[in-house]
């Protein structure tokens, strides 16, 4: 697809869920904040946290960040370069990172 196309497709935060089958919804705040929901593995829970673009170059780069104090630490970002008659190449880096649950069983 042409890179305005692309860029636009990713920008509209929302539709992130048609292609990464973990997001359940990404709903867009403002033009800088949005909340997004994930699913867990195993269809045992769901994950929700606020993220904010943090940098965006039109048709060039989108970056993000969760929010501070957020479930998840959840960044990335897209760039996007024009690959003529090939259409837009993209390269994308996401980054996860939940905090860990310690449980304590009773000592025998």
């Amino acid at each position: 697809k042409p890179l305005e196309e692309t860029y636009q497709f990713w920008r509209n935060l929302s539709g992130l869920p048609l292609f990464m089958k973990h997001l359940k919804t990404v709903t867009e705040v403002d033009k800088k904040k949005s909340i997004w929901i994930a699913r867990l593995p195993w269809k045992i829970g769901k994950l929700l946290w606020e993220a904010e673009i943090t940098a965006e170059q039109v048709n060039r780069l989108i970056e993000w960040q969760s929010v501070e104090n957020s479930v998840i630490n959840n960044s990335g970002s897209v760039h996007f370069k024009d690959a003529g008659k090939f259409g837009t190449e993209i390269q994308v880096r996401i980054y996860y990172a939940a905090e860990v649950c310690q449980v304590n069983w009773p000592h025998n």
